[in-house]
């Protein structure tokens, strides 16, 4: 073989190799819609205007609306090959359709995006290579850029944490954190650890989501000098169920069904503040919930790890590892139980 030909054998062998590499992931865009028609043209439109380098689909569930969305989201599903709706029979809420969306999509990573917001140009490529780099479980933009009207700037939320990553620290420390707005690549084994999305009707179903995924030991990553755009609405469904209180209610479950990862004191205070969740957020804000020691939550999460690998004996040991250096909650007698039991 002279020297030409080698050349443009070894061209063809790496340009193959690096597709390869490129195409290991496949990613599912999930989009749960209600009374929409209005914005989410753009928001689909983000997606495929993307240039994304690796095979990736859009998977929608209609929640029952009373406009023009489910007929919008049909002409799209007739455009894309890789664009599908599902269908609630009656409305269930963001939560709900975003498991729809879940369990009808086939990627290993997952961005869920709200209806009214928009990718940034040139923004996947790049948060799925800082996820493969940080052998993180979610990848989010740096900046949340609220806009009005034709993409007219409004504020913008900067993400900012040590090291450039978020877990479940970083949540207890401030409000400006990815799961509050819940728009970010996600890997669907961190979906399934944390038990998905909650299935009830509540405006606080990205952020109570987002909570499971930390308390279960996940980690988001964020990409330096990127953002996305977020519809800037002081009368939508997030304010209208903060101002009835329904968010904190919520909320406050949540922390409940986890409250393992808390100390004695603040799984008191959490009990205590059923008789006033409105003080819920406020807390948050004042820092007033404290984790169990690093030791314990080392345990913790490598008990969900194994156990979601399907390695239980593993996980088992570790789970009563964590309730002897003092994790305690209803929840995690009963996945030790079931451990036992399996």
């Amino acid at each position: 073989m002279n020297l030409k030909f080698f050349l443009i054998f070894i061209s063809l062998y790496v340009n193959l190799l690096s597709e390869s590499l490129v195409s290991e992931h496949f990613i599912s865009f999930i989009i749960p819609c209600y009374n929409c028609e209005k914005t989410v043209k753009g928001t689909v439109e983000s997606i495929y205007n993307q240039k994304i380098s690796y095979p990736f689909e859009v998977v929608c569930t209609d929640d029952c609306s009373t406009d023009g969305t489910l007929k919008l989201l049909k002409s799209f599903e007739e455009k894309y090959d890789n664009f599908r709706v599902i269908m609630h029979e009656q409305n269930q809420g963001g939560g709900p359709a975003s498991n729809t969306c879940i369990k009808h999509s086939q990627g290993d990573l997952l961005f869920r995006l709200d209806s009214d917001n928009m990718l940034a140009e040139n923004t996947i490529n790049r948060l799925v290579e800082l996820l493969d780099n940080t052998g993180c479980d979610g990848a989010s933009v740096e900046e949340l850029r609220f806009f009005t009207g034709d993409k007219i700037k409004h504020n913008s939320w900067f993400y900012k944490a040590k090291n450039n990553v978020c877990d479940i620290f970083h949540v207890l420390e401030t409000v400006v954190d990815p799961v509050h707005s819940g728009n970010y690549l996600f890997t669907k084994e961190s979906y399934l650890k944390a038990g998905g999305y909650c299935n009830w009707h509540s405006a606080a179903d990205t952020f109570c989501f987002g909570f499971k995924q930390y308390a279960t030991g996940s980690r988001i990553a964020i990409l330096p000098d990127s953002f996305y755009w977020h519809l800037y609405n002081p009368n939508g469904y997030w304010c209208r169920e903060q101002e009835k209180g329904t968010n904190d209610i919520k909320d406050l479950e949540t922390f409940c069904e986890f409250e393992e990862i808390f100390t004695k004191e603040t799984r008191q205070l959490l009990h205590n503040l059923k008789r006033d969740p409105r003080q819920f957020f406020s807390y948050l804000t004042q820092g007033k919930y404290v984790l169990i020691s690093n030791e314990a939550l080392k345990e913790l999460f490598l008990g969900h790890d194994f156990k979601q690998k399907g390695l239980f004996s593993s996980a088992l040991i570790h789970f009563k590892k964590a309730k002897k250096l003092g994790c305690s909650s209803i929840h995690l007698n009963e996945l030790i139980s079931t451990l036992e039991k399996s």
